[in-house]
């Protein structure tokens, strides 16, 4: 057993982060208990600036490290080793930088809306500490993202939270069913109304990743829909419009049709570049979740039940046979049906998976993360599915058993399942 400490959740800006030199130190104290007896693993969210050959330096309490440039591009969690005498009980102290006085060497993840109580940035070296105006524009305060997992037999993750779900009554899902065209809206079957669905959410607006993007748009089907189709974002245009913004359209919008459903992330491997972000929704005639790929208005179906993202993972090569491609993929540009037909439709995507526990993206778009899938995952919240490549996943504090996370909606939720005509109201309403 193990236990992770951290005090963020992963919520960065791309591009609004700390720079680190020989000047320009970085400072973390992570707290851990005081019957410490074991070492663990210290996970940090970084990246070198591209050609960059110098390695990141830290001391753990004291105890001096280096960590060699990996040759991976863009943000992702490098992992250290430390043993039982490198950790104490109370404060841990971590301390990084690298050599050089230009800001071109290493970044290192700063999520930005949290209360800095255990992050602190020098300018001179580490001869003073301030913990505001903090990353590359001076203008942040927030918790540098380092965790650290003990692998001590006694400990163990707390249990996550509950999921949350959108009120079914909520008004603006009312509005947002408006956006969907009549012919998905009569159709009466659930599984072929998803089906519907995903092929118009597909056609809406044309991907763009972060490959050919900077200003991501948020988690809010609205704004999605609208900077898609214009193609402009708040100040430039070509917003970044990929897969996770297909997938909250998609929930959103199944949502307003009294349809359940959710949202999933996939990958190859933590540092993978094969992630990709899918819905399910539970379709009650099979009492199962179903996925939805909207972004390529992909399915997989075996013996006429669709598949579940978990049955998707255990596939393997039988999967391409299972898929089944609606008119939104041929809309997609050449790259994403080559991804698609490659490594999404072949399984490589899905060796570790994992839930967004939440729905509610119109009544607390507060709540959302920050530019989710424009590094290696990273946000605290996900559901990660205990599979065999899951024992890479130390830096998240919650991985549970497959079977887990295959429980039913809300009761609520499957009451309302294909009668879209009582999943709004015209009063107002909120979570319940």
């Amino acid at each position: 057993m193990s236990r992770l400490f951290y005090s963020e959740s992963g919520r960065i800006v791309r591009f609004l982060n700390e720079e680190l030199s020989s000047r320009r130190r970085a400072r973390k104290v992570l707290h851990l208990p005081q019957d410490v007896r074991s070492g663990g693993t210290l996970y940090v969210y970084a990246h070198p600036h591209k050609g960059c050959a110098r390695p990141l330096k830290l001391t753990f309490n004291g105890h001096p490290f280096e960590i060699a440039p990996d040759g991976l591009q863009g943000f992702h969690w490098l992992a250290l080793p430390l043993k039982r005498e490198h950790v104490r009980p109370g404060p841990n102290t971590v301390e990084l930088w690298c050599e050089g006085v230009a800001m071109d060497g290493w970044v290192l993840g700063l999520e930005s809306n949290v209360r800095a109580a255990d992050s602190a940035l020098s300018l001179d070296g580490g001869a003073t500490w301030q913990n505001e105006r903090m990353g590359v524009l001076s203008c942040l305060r927030g918790e540098y993202v380092l965790r650290l997992r003990l692998d001590d037999g006694a400990l163990e993750d707390p249990p996550p939270p509950a999921p949350v779900w959108e009120a079914p009554n909520y008004p603006l899902l009312l509005e947002l069913r408006a956006c969907v065209p009549p012919k998905v809206q009569s159709v009466s079957d659930t599984w072929q109304k998803a089906r519907a669905l995903s092929s118009w959410v597909s056609s809406q607006w044309r991907y763009r990743n972060t490959s050919n993007g900077i200003e991501y748009a948020p988690w809010d089907p609205f704004t999605i829909l609208s900077w898609g189709k214009r193609q402009r974002g708040q100040e430039m245009s070509a917003p970044v419009v990929m897969c996770v913004h297909y997938g909250i359209v998609f929930v959103s919008a199944a949502l307003s049709l009294g349809i359940p459903a959710r949202n999933v992330c996939s990958t190859n491997a933590i540092n993978g570049i094969l992630g990709h972000f899918v819905s399910e929704v539970w379709v009650e005639k099979w009492q199962k979740w179903c996925q939805v790929d909207a972004d390529c208005d992909i399915v997989y179906v075996m013996d006429g039940v669709p598949l579940c993202v978990s049955e998707l993972h255990q596939a393997g090569a039988r999967l391409p046979t299972l898929a089944q491609k609606g008119p939104g993929f041929r809309r997609q540009p050449a790259f994403v049906r080559e991804l698609a037909d490659q490594h999404f439709v072949t399984g490589d995507s899905f060796a570790l998976w994992a839930i967004w526990p939440r729905n509610d993206y119109l009544s607390h778009p507060e709540l959302t993360p920050t530019m989710h899938g424009a590094g290696s995952y990273h946000e605290t919240e996900w559901l990660w599915a205990r599979t065999a490549s899951a024992a890479t996943l130390g830096m998240f504090p919650y991985c549970l058993p497959p079977e887990q996370l295959q429980a039913p909606p809300p009761q609520e939720w499957r009451d309302a399942a294909g009668r879209p005509g009582e999943c709004g109201c015209t009063q107002r309403g909120g979570l319940a």
